[in-house]
This record gives C-alpha cells, sequence and structure tokens, in this order.
C-alpha cells in the first residue's frame, strides 16, 4: 500500500510535466510560424516596393544638382530684386522676384543643370493708402 500511496503522485507530476513540455513546444512551433511568415511579409513587400519604385524612376528622380539656395543665387543674378516666393517641381524651382521698379518677374531654374530661364512677368500693384 505504501508503494500506490507514492505512485500516484508521481504519475500525476508526470503528467503535468509532459503537459508542459507540450505546450512549451507549441509556443515554440507558434512562435517560429509567426517569424517566418513577418519574414515573408516583408520580402515581399521590399520586392514590390522595389519593382514598382524601378519602373517608374527617372532620371529627374536623381538627387539634384543644385539646391534652393543655389537656386536663388542664381535668380538673383538674373533678376536685380527681392524674392518673394520659391516652388519646386520634379525639374525645377520657380523663383519669384519682385524688381526694384516694382515689377514681379518669375524665373524658372534647372534642379539638375541650373539653366534660368524666364517664366513669365507680371505688374506688381502698387498699394493706395486711404486717408
Amino acid at each position: 500500500m505504501h508503494f500506490k500511496c507514492l505512485r500516484a503522485p508521481l504519475m500525476s507530476t508526470l503528467s503535468i510535466h509532459s503537459s508542459s513540455m507540450i505546450s512549451e513546444a507549441l509556443v515554440k512551433l507558434i512562435s517560429a510560424l509567426l517569424l517566418t511568415c513577418a519574414l515573408l511579409i516583408g520580402s515581399i513587400t521590399l520586392a514590390f516596393a522595389q519593382s514598382t519604385g524601378s519602373s517608374t524612376s527617372k532620371s529627374n528622380d536623381a538627387e539634384p544638382n543644385v539646391n534652393q539656395q543655389q537656386a536663388i543665387a542664381k535668380a538673383k543674378q538674373s533678376v536685380q530684386g527681392k524674392v518673394l516666393k520659391v516652388d519646386r517641381n520634379k525639374e525645377h524651382y520657380r523663383v519669384k522676384m519682385l524688381n526694384p521698379k516694382g515689377r514681379v518677374f518669375s524665373v524658372n531654374v534647372n534642379k539638375q543643370s541650373g539653366k534660368v530661364t524666364p517664366k513669365s512677368t507680371e505688374k506688381a500693384k502698387p498699394t493706395q493708402d486711404k486717408d
């Protein structure tokens, strides 16, 4: 009888121990599956980004040779006056300037070459003070 009492707790301990080993194995398996899925999704996303990026990339998407400050300096060499506004798009900077006579000039400065071309001219409207 004495051995039966010792045997029952021992069997119960073994079954608990084996079930915890099974749950640890399940956790490791699920973790490995999740990691594999994450790596697969990441590589698919990277491949997609590279394929769409390479088909739409052009030479204009390269880093500009002329930055905004250089474009302003080139515009000032072309038109004497005060810079009002600088806009930029893929190909050029548009620098809007006010000359000393009150006339507004816009010039385009090519981002790659730095070439300055006149855009258009507009007359500045004089301001009138009401007394």
